[in-house]
């Protein structure tokens, strides 16, 4: 996984909930490499993003307003790392710790997230395919590239 100097991209503000733990988490990274809370997101996505459209069956049906059932294919998209990713090797993680709200449901946080226009359209299409949530969805996927986060947080990478 290498990246190349990309063009300036369109960037655009999203809201999505993330469990708390998961973004104290990315917070540690945001401090420890300098970069934003959307780089990390945007890292994790590209780092995921190929596992979790493997996941998707190869189409599916919808019925449209009582007519025909309409045809969707799987989405495919090609990795397109942030261009100040340096690869570093995986890192053994263990589970993220399990924080509670006073109603002993795993407490979430809502955050802005600044990413790429193009890397929201994948995530929402993702999210539309499987009936699911933008929040879920990166959920999802930053918990495939995990080890790979944490990795490039705790590696030593010179200029």
């Amino acid at each position: 996984m290498t990246s190349t100097s990309t063009p300036e991209l369109e960037m655009r503000s999203q809201y999505i909930i993330l469990p708390t733990a998961m973004a104290e988490e990315i917070e540690s990274v945001v401090q420890r490499r300098s970069v934003t809370f959307g780089d990390v997101c945007w890292l994790a996505w590209e780092l995921a993003k190929e596992s979790l459209l493997e996941k998707l069956p190869a189409s599916i049906s919808i019925d449209v307003d009582d007519e025909e059932p309409e045809t969707f294919t799987r989405p495919k998209y090609r990795q397109c790392l942030p261009p100040w990713f340096v690869e570093a090797p995986a890192s053994a993680v263990s589970d993220l710790p399990r924080k509670l709200d006073e109603n002993g449901m795993v407490a979430k946080v809502e955050l802005t997230v600044r990413l790429p226009v193009s890397r929201w359209v994948e995530i929402r299409d993702v999210a539309v395919y499987r009936d699911g949530s933008l929040s879920r969805v990166y959920e999802e996927a930053y918990l495939i590239a995990r080890p790979y986060v944490i990795g490039w947080r705790e590696a030593v990478i010179s200029p």
